[in-house]
């Protein structure tokens, strides 16, 4: 990509923006085929404004600077061309994600325009999806657009876009950057924000031996290999109904992490991701967990034996359980009460086997039947889920055994007398 330099700016961590203008066409031939695959960006959103995006190339109207990342320090001022695949896109990936559909859109159309001359709506779809074989990266629904607005390979190569282009920027910087940059736009999905918090911070990948794929039906207690999967792959509030054994969802990781350090259950919003950030040397079992990879080892060991002993007590219905980032918040806050952080592996070893011994008490068929008692006019579903687990659990170990058929759900009144009953027993 052969860029026109316009100025830069230097900052004091060593990061260098230089603020260039390319050609479209040219930025598009030069982004690297798994462009929508960096760690650090979310998935493709939906956002019906972005589609207008065809408009904007077709008649040259503006279309806001794309940030991109270098993979290797350069000095834009002097080298005007940037080899292909040689950036990642910092923002910008979903106006990227749809240019780049519109211009193989319009390279579909101008290598058969003789085939398609005639060819219009369900005729046109027909013959690209018959016809594609996986040459053009695009869809139908791009094809049919591209045809309406008349768009063609010659519009993206007059089309001349700004760019601002950061050099010098470590993992850290770049994430903090993508925050920063996504303060103004549509707001960036909480979850995959705490994952980018920590995503520098431990090689969480090593723990999955394939991808985790939701394509095939599969007996989820017979799974046996580890994958992780991500807040911008699958949402935690889904991630129940599909979790298989050894699925790791990170962002519930992380919240296992969170919620040993705080030992009572607390809700993920804005101000909990800024006070992390900023407080981060003050949360000590967070440091030790982070800062240690053995420690790390050992909590991934502990939610695969989990897996073992909720499937093998409570089949499928286990597994939906522990897939439940309500229930993983109350489970583990209760069981940071309990956790020695001088003897990490063993402590983790001692709350397995109690686990174990009193598994019949997280009675999965309880659980669901207090849920549907909840009064939901008064209550927040998750927040019981969080604080019926939260109790439950610390009975577990205070050898006082409550059931889940214990909490009056259903009278807000008896509800908080039970809860303030069992704080005063604790205390």
């Amino acid at each position: 990509m052969v860029i026109n330099y316009f100025t830069k700016r230097e900052e004091g961590d060593g990061g260098v923006c230089y603020f260039c203008e390319a050609n479209l066409l040219d930025y598009l031939d030069s982004i690297s085929e798994e462009y929508n695959q960096y760690d650090i960006q979310r998935g493709f959103v939906n956002n019906v404004f972005l589609e207008g995006i065809v408009d904007s190339v077709k008649e040259n109207k503006f279309i806001p600077p794309i940030v991109l990342v270098l993979k290797d320090p350069m000095d834009l001022e002097v080298d005007r061309v940037i080899e292909n695949g040689q950036f990642n896109i910092l923002d910008g990936l979903q106006r990227t994600i749809r240019l780049k559909k519109l211009y193989e859109a319009a390279k579909f159309l101008e290598d058969n325009k003789v085939d398609i001359s005639d060819l219009n709506g369900f005729k046109l779809r027909t013959y690209f999806n018959k016809n594609n074989h996986g040459t053009y990266l695009t869809e139908s629904s791009y094809v049919l657009k591209a045809k309406e607005k008349s768009l063609s390979v010659e519009d993206f190569k007059q089309y001349d876009q700004w760019f601002e282009i950061w050099s010098g920027l470590d993992k850290v910087q770049q994430i903090e950057k993508m925050i920063l940059l996504n303060a103004g736009h549509k707001s960036m999905d909480l979850k995959h924000q705490l994952e980018l918090i920590f995503l520098t911070s431990m090689n969480i990948r090593k723990y999955s031996d394939a991808k985790c794929d939701y394509e095939y039906d599969e007996a989820k207690c017979e799974k046996d290999f580890s994958c992780i999967v991500y807040a911008k792959d699958i949402s935690t509030r889904s991630f129940y109904s599909k979790k298989r054994k050894y699925d790791i969802h990170f962002t519930l990781f992380l919240d296992a992490i969170i919620a040993l350090e705080k030992k009572e259950p607390f809700a993920i919003d804005q101000k909990s991701l800024v006070d992390l950030q900023a407080n981060y040397l003050d949360y000590e079992i967070i440091k030790l967990i982070i800062s240690y990879e053995n420690n790390i080892d050992s909590l991934v060991g502990f939610f695969k034996s989990l897996d073992n002993l909720f499937c093998d007590h409570y089949g499928e219905k286990g597994l939906e359980f522990l897939g439940r980032e309500s229930v993983v918040i109350g489970f583990f806050a209760a069981l940071g009460n309990y956790l020695d952080l001088n003897k990490f592996d063993e402590s983790l070893t001692i709350i397995e086997n109690t686990i174990k011994k009193n598994i019949n008490t997280f009675d999965i068929d309880k659980f669901e039947n207090m849920k549907k008692q909840v009064d939901i006019t008064a209550f927040n579903i998750g927040n019981i889920m969080k604080e019926t687990v939260f109790y439950l659990t610390k009975s577990v170990f205070e050898n006082e055994i409550i059931t889940f058929n214990s909490f009056p759900v259903s009278n807000p009144g008896e509800y908080r007398e039970f809860l303030k009953g069992l704080k005063n027993e604790s205390e």
